[in-house]
């Protein structure tokens, strides 16, 4: 069995962590083959490939070093040193300066939650007021990311490195030490205890696309009642979607793939994922868009480095230089997974006994194994299934899927209403893969 890398420095760029995973490679009958590098199976090939290895380490101890150089000699200096800017602050000839009406705002938030007002409160007030948080509501994680943020008493730690001369203070310093105890305590929400949400990050909503989470509440006998629940409902983003029982919604996912393994032909099906996968392999047209992305990043960063080694380094260079090298990267994989996939080959038998295993497992276990993502409408469920476990080069079986199974199953729900009579819900269920 073989498996490809687009080149050798993305496997790894240390000499000492690549002979490890080569040899757990190794002991499992797999061969490391480079999509770019012509390495010949010969004992020159052994000299060629220490080489490269050693040239790649190097590559990324010197860009490290320039990097990290430029970056302490920007923080000593009390410049900006990248990334987002703080709400409250501008950035003014690589300076953090503070805006004024902003930093009001800020002060506001600080001293009403230190007088012990709720945040939610603060939120409702400030949403009602129109006071906006670049442009959007103020939402329940970029409040609390807030109040947490040192930045505001003039404090930039990296590492353990501690600044004082980058961001100006608007929060007094004993203001600030009130509100960080009071959102230590508050940090942890108290609704999961030892309770396993068995379709957590697999659960999306099919209105707004953000994460569905779990959410409970407790009626007035002191029932607790748990239930999954779009995030963007919480945000104020008008998300349609409505809240479902914990229990039921768990029950439902488990019994549809259930029934759909137990009901499909799965020869069949084990013959579809096979002529779709044929099909994938064939086309080199997403293969050729992605490698001329690629030359034309790598010209850029080559055209970038001659700048920096004739001493033009400035914030704009290093913020461009890491864009380009983290796009360089996720081109560098999403090539060498398309050439993996028209290398990989995955047998008939493979996909039988994946499937088949899967209706051995228990429902959590079914959950882990053969689901990869839920999206959930208010009446509609599509469950996207692994068509054979970790068989996908970017774990994304999305180039593939076509549905295998449909039914429509109706059950009772109070979308988390105590003391309101339940009503009947019906759900279109469409199995993908």
């Amino acid at each position: 069995m073989k498996t490809a890398v687009y080149k050798l420095d993305r496997f790894s760029r240390d000499k000492y962590e690549s002979a490890m995973h080569r040899h757990t490679l190794k002991m499992n009958g797999v061969k490391l083959v480079s999509a770019m590098e012509n390495i010949p199976d010969t004992p020159e090939g052994i000299i060629l490939e220490s080489l490269l290895e050693g040239m790649n380490q190097y590559y990324s101890a010197e860009l490290s070093q320039k990097v990290t150089r430029g970056m302490r000699e920007t923080r000593s200096k009390g410049n900006f040193p990248g990334g987002t800017v703080m709400y409250g602050y501008r950035v003014v000839d690589k300076k953090v300066v503070i805006h004024e009406d902003e930093a009001k705002i800020v002060l506001r938030i600080f001293t009403d939650y230190a007088n012990g007002k709720p945040g939610n409160v603060i939120m409702d007030e400030l949403n009602a007021e129109g006071i906006l948080y670049h442009g959007r509501p103020f939402a329940t994680s970029t409040f609390y990311r807030m109040i947490v943020s040192e930045k505001y008493a003039g404090i930039f730690r990296h590492g353990d490195e501690v600044y004082t001369n980058i961001y100006p203070q608007i929060v007094p310093t004993e203001i600030f030490e009130i509100v960080r105890q009071k959102a230590e305590k508050n940090h942890y929400g108290k609704h999961h205890g030892d309770i396993c949400y068995m379709l957590k990050n697999k659960l999306y909503c099919g209105y707004c696309g953000r994460h569905v989470g779990s959410g409970s509440g407790t009626s007035k006998s002191g029932k607790v009642m748990r239930y999954y629940r779009c995030n963007g409902r919480s945000t104020k983003a008008g998300c349609e979607s409505l809240p479902v029982r914990k229990e039921l919604l768990e029950e439902l996912v488990v019994n549809a793939v259930q029934e759909a393994l137990q009901k499909t032909d799965l020869e069949a099906l084990a013959d579809g994922i096979l002529e779709q996968g044929k099909k994938i392999a064939e086309d080199s047209s997403v293969l050729n868009l992605l490698t001329t992305e690629y030359e034309e990043t790598t010209r850029a960063i080559d055209n970038l480095l001659r700048a920096v080694e004739q001493g033009i380094f400035t914030q704009s260079t290093k913020d461009r230089l890491e864009q380009l090298e983290a796009r360089k990267t996720e081109l560098e994989t999403k090539i060498a997974c398309e050439k993996a996939r028209s290398m990989l080959v995955i047998s008939k038998e493979q996909i039988m006994e994946h499937l088949h295993a899967a209706l051995k497992r228990s429902p959590k276990q079914l959950i882990s194994y053969f689901i990869r993502k839920i999206v959930l409408f208010n009446d509609h469920i599509d469950i996207y299934c692994k068509s054979i476990e970790n068989h996908d080069p970017d774990g994304n079986d999305s180039h593939r899927e076509f549905s295998f199974y449909e039914v429509k199953m109706t059950v009772e729900v109070d979308r988390h209403t105590f003391g309101g009579e339940a009503e009947k819900q019906t759900y279109a269920v469409v199995l993908w893969i």
